[in-house]
């Protein structure tokens, strides 16, 4: 149900980021916000019950296998900030839910690398959600200066 779940919620997200544009502050709140919100914690939940299948239950010293595929699954959740931010008018809603979701990691695991690793993304990650922000200070978010191709 998860799956078909975070499908829907995809389908409706994506169709709502390219086909209608925020055209006010109500619409950005009541429309694009919830969505944004709510396919961002979909993800992490999916992500999450994945990790909680294959795991095994609590060991003393985690496998070294587990150990890769959570600093992967942690990775791959930052480079999924990264698509957020970028993609079409950036999501920086979505991107902060999963930087919330990688210092949650940080505090919760006690295992160093997985500890280490989710507090150096989710700075990584929180700072990078400051980059569409940053762009419009400075004025580098203008039609001349936006890709031709993107």
């Amino acid at each position: 149900p998860l799956l078909l779940a975070l499908g829907a919620v995809s389908h409706i997200y994506i169709r709502l980021k390219q086909q209608d544009s925020a055209e006010t502050l109500l619409d950005v709140i009541f429309l694009h916000l919830p969505f944004s919100l709510y396919h961002a914690w979909i993800f992490v939940l999916v992500l999450i019950n994945i990790f909680a299948v294959l795991a095994p239950v609590r060991e003393i010293e985690p496998p070294t296998l587990i150990l890769a595929f959570s600093i992967a699954g942690l990775s791959f959740i930052g480079s999924t900030v990264i698509g957020y931010i970028e993609y079409n008018q950036g999501d920086v809603a979505g991107a902060l839910v999963l930087a919330w979701y990688l210092f949650g990691v940080f505090d919760q695991q006690q295992e160093p690398a997985i500890h280490w690793t989710a507090l150096g993304l989710g700075i990584v990650v929180a700072a990078y959600t400051l980059k569409p922000f940053l762009l419009r200070l400075i004025g580098r978010h203008t039609h001349e200066t936006a890709p031709l191709l993107g």
